[in-house]
């Protein structure tokens, strides 16, 4: 956006101020840590230092959920994931966890009708709840934006408030 090259973003990041861009607040998505179906994890309360010891499912350098997982392991002083496999891709990722390859950090978006499925399940780690806000971001107003993508912004914004 800062170069032009785009006029609106949604942005996951926790966080985050640049002078030249509007910031819209649109959700928080929490984030859980999902297991194979029937790990011995599966619907528990664990600590963090005894999940890591399990193998993990991470992504790919970049991605934002990746970030959070090591952001979230250093503010609790715990050390890094046993590394089970890494992959490209949220997809590709949440199938692994459903094969049984491991556990990871996932969007509840994007894993809720899997547990629903029951195809994976979830470990609640004690005490501690993860979410990142999702915002809906613009340069500020140096140049005009087209009325279709005023409208869209608009659109979203009135759903916020609904």
């Amino acid at each position: 956006m800062l170069h032009y090259k785009t006029d609106i973003a949604f942005v996951v990041k926790e966080k985050w101020t640049e002078p030249d861009i509007d910031l819209f607040h649109i959700v928080d998505i929490h984030y859980w840590f999902i297991v194979p179906k029937g790990h011995k994890y599966d619907g528990k309360e664990v600590t963090l230092s005894n999940l890591v010891q399990e193998p993990f499912i991470l992504r790919e350098m970049g991605s934002s959920t990746r970030e959070i997982l090591f952001s979230f392991l250093k503010v609790h002083g715990v050390e890094s994931p046993n590394i089970g496999l890494q992959l490209q891709g949220l997809n590709e990722s949440i199938r692994a966890v459903v094969a049984g390859y491991g556990v990871m950090l996932a969007p509840s978006l994007a894993v809720q009708e899997h547990l629903d499925r029951k195809e994976i399940g979830r470990a609640k780690v004690k005490g501690i709840e993860m979410k990142c806000p999702v915002y809906l971001c613009s340069r500020k107003a140096d140049k005009p934006i087209s009325s279709t993508l005023k409208n869209f912004m608009e659109l979203v914004k009135d759903e916020k408030t609904r």
